[in-house]
């Protein structure tokens, strides 16, 4: 009876040590996911305050900016007195008022808070702006700025939502001194602050489906060893109980242990390595026996200084756990990160006997960190290009059309008109510089049609065939004529330029250069899918762009897709043309892949989805003939007063007859008075007082059959409510030819 009872005792105490352990590894694991996410989301906060913080220098460097005044750009009232020139009339009569940083940070503030539905937020104890002022926890976090803190952070709800709220401290700069000088500040002082919240809801559910994940596996794990227990309890309980069933029971328990997915090492008082699991290998390259008996800082790397590792002695040492991120050593040299935690272990009278030690591998989710970083940068400047876009394009269509009407005017001197052209020229390669930066941002209108990839390939190659010196060998290889895609063929043309030109640039100085060019049918594998996984299909045409020239290091290849990232001299690159390429791949669901050594070369491989044999068809590009009206009436609407002036005297020069209106309202209007005299009307979407798709709305709820096209400067056609469907209605993207205008508006005339 008491060797039986000695054997519960001794189970029970097994059990309450191995829920223990399974309950310090589930909750060192729950603890390190949470960090982890919040310290993701504080990085996508932190992405939207340098955006501010970039904008905010930029206009205190240069003094600030002027805009014209209107209803959401009203003059300062704060520069009032402070500024000489805050309200000025410029050349053209139009009314500038000055923009100051903190204006400025408020108007972007709005902006992302519409557009990203993320929340931005200037404050200060002392704002000059009573909108400004500080709430509680905005307050405490200044105060703490000024003892010397750099950031504060909590999760909260906003409008009946969890966020991730994030505030740093915004310093005195000397051109700051313009406005706060009168409030007492001085350079370095801290002004105020900038706090960014962005939605924690989607990190909560991954945190949920981590934490979820993870106790299922414990709890598992848990369950069979307290059975593996239960069924050596119950052995050990009959009259043939002895020594090695017990010994089987441990070793069951030891298993579940020695096949948990983290890394775990058990050190003595000293740091000496007494164990290491498997996974412990699997993650360093170290065996058990090459650890132990060694120190632990066998896997120390050179990441963290000396007073990293002597804070975590200091810490586990008093008898604390302790838990962070921390980069370690493998076997071969490279460093890997992890969230380590190490707990002492004491024995009965309270002394530290030995740590254990848990490592979790971060390599994966911090890559997945990197992609949602490009991803962000992505969207910013994708918002930036689109309104450049829309001024761009709204100027060169007034230039095109004034040209056409010029050389229209004096066809007889033929010298002036190839003059005029190659002006005309310019303006659509201008116009071509903004579709790359569109494309490279994926905000452009793509023209996506089916077509046959090795036509295009070698249409290409006959095109710039002259920009590559006699010197450089190319060679040329076309697997198969039969690859069918659906792409856009100027995105396309655009980007295999580009790439071509790179690679005669990289053996510019090569002893015997060569370019080779191959086209081939490419199935991807299980593997090749999880490397890319924004392929849309398995069926691939791979088109790759060898070059034997100087090749690129590893720090540059990282950042070759980044916009304005140029390895070339002043003057040869702009760097847009690799980043163009990866967005114009990216919009055709295909992939793009780098591989290169210094010295030797570099290959450049696109895999694009192939279509199936059924889905074939020929591309065919439009005629450029102008056609002219029968006397129709167009109503030209646009807010642009040169666009209106030109539209007008090009339509009328076409034997159509002309009405205009400014805006969306003035439309309507002039609709209503002449509804049986407007044949078409010709519209731009975005306007003031009221825009063309609630212009539109009305027109039709006159006259639903009128016949509309919408002409718009922006990257996509869109309207201003995002209630209007503008896929269903006849667009045209501006600069636009003569020619394609007059066949658009005769098709629609007709239909």
């Amino acid at each position: 009876m008491s060797l039986f009872g000695n054997i519960r005792g001794w189970f029970l105490a097994l059990a309450l040590i191995w829920t223990l352990l399974l309950a310090f590894l589930l909750n060192a694991n729950l603890q390190g996911h949470r960090e982890s996410v919040i310290t993701f989301a504080k990085s996508e906060a932190d992405v939207l305050i340098q955006h501010i913080k970039a904008a905010r220098a930029w206009n205190a460097r240069h003094g600030g900016l002027y805009v014209e005044v209107n209803e959401k750009t009203p003059p300062n009232p704060y520069l009032e007195g402070l500024v000489e020139e805050r309200d000025i009339i410029s050349p053209a009569g139009r009314k500038l008022t000055l923009v100051n940083p903190a204006y400025m940070t408020r108007l972007i503030n709005d902006q992302f808070n519409e557009n990203n539905k993320r929340v931005a937020h200037i404050t200060s104890l002392n704002p000059l702006r009573p909108e400004n002022r500080a709430d509680v926890w905005e307050s405490n976090a200044l105060r703490s700025f000024e003892k010397g803190v750099a950031e504060a952070s909590e999760i909260t709800t906003l409008h009946g939502k969890s966020y991730m709220r994030l505030m740093r401290p915004l310093t005195v700069q000397q051109d700051c001194l313009q406005c706060h000088a009168s409030q007492g500040y001085k350079v370095g002082d801290i002004r105020g602050g900038i706090t960014a919240s962005v939605p924690f809801e989607k990190h909560a559910r991954y945190l949920q489906q981590l934490n979820l994940n993870d106790s299922l596996t414990y709890s598992t794990i848990w369950l069979l060893g307290l059975i593996a227990l239960g069924f050596g309890y119950k052995r050990l309980s009959k009259d043939e109980l002895n020594l090695k069933q017990a010994e089987e029971s441990v070793h069951i328990l030891s298993a579940s242990v020695e096949q948990a997915s983290e890394a775990i090492i058990i050190t003595d008082s000293s740091g000496i390595i007494t164990y290491a699991n498997p996974a412990f290998a699997e993650l360093t390259g170290y065996s058990k026996d090459e650890v132990t008996g060694h120190s632990s800082n066998i896997i120390k790397s050179d990441q963290h200084g000396d007073h990293f590792y002597s804070e975590i002695w200091s810490t586990i040492s008093s008898g604390h756990p302790w838990q962070s991120r921390i980069v370690n050593r493998r076997k071969d040299g490279s460093n890997y990160a992890a969230m380590l935690t190490i707990s002492p272990i004491k024995n009965g009278k309270g002394e530290i006997t030995h740590y254990v030690g848990s490592q979790q591998n971060l390599e994966e989710y911090e890559k997945l960190e990197k992609q949602f970083h490009q991803a962000q940068k992505m969207e910013a400047l994708g918002t930036l290009v689109g309104g450049i876009a829309h001024d761009f394009n709204n100027t060169l269509a007034g230039i095109t059309g004034n040209l056409y009407l010029a050389k229209k005017a004096i066809q007889d001197r033929p010298e002036t008109v190839h003059r005029l052209e190659t002006i005309e020229d310019l303006s659509y390669r201008t116009a071509g510089m903004i579709q790359q930066l569109l494309a490279f941002a994926r905000e452009d209108v793509q023209r996506m049609n089916p077509m046959n990839i090795s036509l295009l390939l070698k249409e290409a190659l006959k095109m710039h065939m002259v920009s590559i010196p006699e010197n450089i060998r190319l060679s040329i290889n076309i697997e198969s004529d039969d690859l069918h895609i659906r792409g856009d063929i100027n995105l396309l043309q655009q980007a295999l330029m580009n790439l071509i030109n790179n690679a005669r640039d990289a053996v510019e100085d090569v002893k015997d250069p060569l370019i080779s060019i191959k086209l081939k049918a490419f199935e991807a594998d299980d593997q090749f899918i999880d490397n890319h996984p924004d392929l849309t299909s398995r069926e691939l045409a791979c088109i790759s762009i060898q070059d034997n020239g100087c090749g690129i290091n590893s720090l540059d290849i990282e950042h070759i897709f980044d916009p304005f990232f140029t390895t070339k001299e002043v003057g040869k690159g702009t760097g847009l043309g690799l980043s163009m390429v990866y967005g114009a791949i990216q919009s055709h669901g295909g992939a793009i892949g780098v591989q290169s050594q210094v010295g030797q070369g570099t290959t450049i491989s696109l895999w694009l989805p192939l279509l199936p044999s059924n889905q074939w068809l020929s591309d065919s590009s439009s005629s450029e003939t102008v056609v002219n009206g029968s006397g129709e009436t167009i109503l030209l609407v646009d807010d642009e007063l040169s666009v209106i002036e030109t539209g007008q005297a090009v339509l009328e020069s076409l034997g159509y007859r002309l009405l205009t209106a400014q805006n969306g309202a003035e439309a309507v209007a002039i609709f209503k008075e002449k509804r049986g005299k407007i044949d078409l009307i010709l519209m731009d979407v975005v306007m003031p007082v009221m825009g063309g798709d609630e212009a539109a709305n009305e027109i039709r709820k006159i006259k639903p059959d009128i016949k509309i096209i919408f002409a718009t400067g922006y990257a996509k056609p869109h309207s201003s409510d995002g209630i209007f469907e503008m896929a269903s209605e006849t667009v045209i993207s501006k600069p636009f030819s003569t020619g394609r205008i007059s066949q658009l508006i005769r098709a629609t005339l007709e239909s």
